[in-house]
């Protein structure tokens, strides 16, 4: 009789001899030589440029960008902001300098308000556009007409601030934003107070805007409107 454990030890044998040929059919060996088996090509690999076709280099970017980039942007009435807006302004007018127009607005609203309170029409009409200057001058007609007088200080101009730019074509418009203490008093031909305090002053905020044509031989802008 034949021994059961010799038996079981054959089949066995069987087993594995199946087992390592299934093995290597499925993953394959390496060679003789040592090398490592091939690999299977990955498909997010770059393909090499064709021997004919130049590389795109960082020069030939650079160049492309600046032509498609427009010197300026257009005006194409899309708000801009306000830096944008005054750096356009100052594109079309290298002179403009922000600093240097709020000196000059600060001296534009005391000088505009104390020739209103004179009743100086003939400074004013330099100094406002057509619209506002007529309405300037009509209140001192007014005035001078029923003999009143008015007497308007500015104590001082606590701040001055460009608060809003709109530059359409060559038509530019700054607007400032003032905060000041004043001190207004209208009165009658023989000198009694009508309205106002001439102990109190008053604390006023005021959004005057200017306009100027860039690219105009007159330097000056113009007070196109005013509001509080």
């Amino acid at each position: 009789m034949h021994d059961p454990g010799f038996a079981e030890i054959l089949i066995l044998a069987v087993v594995a001899t199946f087992l390592v040929a299934r093995l290597y059919a499925i993953f394959g060996r390496r060679d003789d030589g040592g090398q490592p088996p091939r690999q299977r090509p990955n498909p997010y690999a770059q393909a090499a440029p064709a021997a004919d076709k130049p590389a795109v280099t960082v020069g030939d970017i650079t160049q492309a960008l600046a032509q498609a980039v427009p010197e300026e942007e257009p005006d194409d009435g899309r708000p801009l902001s306000l830096a944008a807006s005054l750096q356009r302004i100052q594109k079309r007018d290298p002179s403009f300098q922000e600093k240097d127009f709020l000196k000059g607005a600060r001296a534009a609203f005391e000088m505009i308000l104390g020739a209103y309170a004179r009743g100086d029409s003939d400074q004013l009409r330099g100094l406002l556009a057509p619209g506002v200057f007529d309405r300037f001058d009509t209140s001192i007609q007014e005035r001078k007409s029923q003999q009143q007088s008015l007497e308007s200080r500015i104590l001082r101009v606590r701040e001055a601030e460009i608060i809003k730019a709109v530059v359409s074509g060559t038509d530019a418009r700054v607007t400032v934003r003032y905060l000041s203490e004043q001190i207004h008093v209208l009165r009658d031909t023989s000198g009694q107070i009508i309205s106002g305090d001439p102990t109190r002053a008053e604390e006023t905020e005021d959004c005057w805007t200017f306009r100027r044509e860039l690219g105009a031989a007159d330097p000056n802008w113009q007070l196109v409107e005013t509001g509080t």
